[in-house]
C-alpha cells in the first residue's frame, strides 16, 4: 500500500524564553505515530498563509492532523482571556485556522488531538472553557504528572459512534494533558466521548468521510510498548485515520 501523505499542523516558540530565534516545532510522537501506521507525515510550518497557498498545499496532502499546544485566543470565540493561565499562541491561530476551515471544506480527512479538537471545535462556531481548575467542579486531575504515554483515567465512549466502532470498546483508559476543553459544541460536531466528570474527550463528524477529534493523546500511547488495551485502540485510531487517507 502507498502511504499517504498527512500533513501535521505544529506550534511556535512562542513561550520558549531559551529559543534562540522563532521556530515551529512538533514532538516527534506524533510523526512516528502516523509512520508506525502506515503514513509519511509532513510537517507544517506557521506561515501567513493565503486562501491560494491554503488550498494548494492541501491539494498535496491526503489528510490532515491537527496537533497539541499552547491555548487558541478566547477573542475567536467571543471571549477575554480569563486569567494568567491561559497563554495564547496567536500567530500559530492565524496560520492554523485558514488550513483547518479549507480542510473541512474539501472534506480532507481530519484527525484533531488536544488543541486540535478545541482548534477545530472554535473553527466550526464553539466555544471553551478557558480553565478547567477554575471553571469545572471535578475532582479529576487533567493535567497528569505521569509519563506521558501512561493512561491516568477513563472515557466513556459512545455506543455507535465511530470512535467506538475503531476502538472497539465503551471505556478506554486514556492519559490527560490540558487545562482547556470543549464547552459548546460547534456546528455539525457530535459528542462521542467524556471523562468521568462529564469533560467532553471526542467530536466527530459523521457525515464527513473522516472527522475524528480527541482531548486525549493517542500517539503517546500508541508508541508504548504494552500492547494494553489502551495501547491497541490508540493504534488503531491512528490507522483508520491512515486508511481512510488512502
Amino acid at each position: 500500500m502507498k502511504r499517504p501523505l498527512i500533513g501535521v499542523t505544529s506550534a511556535t516558540c512562542a513561550f520558549d524564553c531559551h529559543a534562540p530565534q522563532p521556530q515551529d516545532r512538533l514532538n516527534q510522537s506524533y510523526s512516528r505515530a502516523l509512520w508506525q501506521a502506515g503514513a509519511v507525515p509532513v510537517i507544517l510550518p506557521n506561515l501567513p498563509e493565503d486562501a491560494e497557498t491554503v488550498m494548494q498545499t492541501l491539494a498535496r496532502l491526503d489528510g490532515l492532523l491537527l496537533s497539541g499546544g499552547w491555548d487558541i485566543s478566547p477573542t475567536r470565540y467571543g471571549e477575554s482571556p480569563l486569567n494568567e493561565i491561559v497563554k495564547v499562541d496567536e500567530e500559530r491561530d492565524r496560520a492554523e485556522f485558514p488550513l483547518i476551515r479549507a480542510a473541512l471544506e474539501r472534506e480532507t480527512p481530519l484527525l484533531a488531538i488536544c488543541r486540535g479538537i478545541q482548534a477545530l471545535n472554535v473553527a466550526l462556531g464553539g466555544t471553551l472553557y478557558q480553565d478547567i481548575p477554575s471553571q469545572v467542579e471535578t475532582r479529576l486531575q487533567h493535567q497528569q504528572t505521569e509519563p506521558r504515554h501512561v493512561p491516568t483515567h477513563t472515557i466513556a465512549v459512545e455506543s455507535g459512534s465511530r470512535l467506538a466502532q475503531i476502538v472497539g470498546a465503551a471505556r478506554l483508559e486514556t492519559n490527560s494533558m490540558h487545562h482547556q476543553a470543549v464547552r459548546e459544541v460547534g456546528e455539525g460536531l457530535r459528542v462521542t466521548a467524556r471523562a468521568e466528570d462529564g469533560v467532553i474527550e471526542a467530536l466527530e463528524n459523521p457525515l464527513k468521510p473522516f472527522l475524528v477529534a480527541v482531548q486525549f493523546h493517542p500517539e503517546e500511547i500508541a508508541l508504548a510498548p504494552e500492547e494494553t488495551a489502551s495501547v491497541q485502540a490508540c493504534r488503531a485510531l491512528f490507522r483508520a485515520f491512515v486508511e481512510a487517507c488512502v
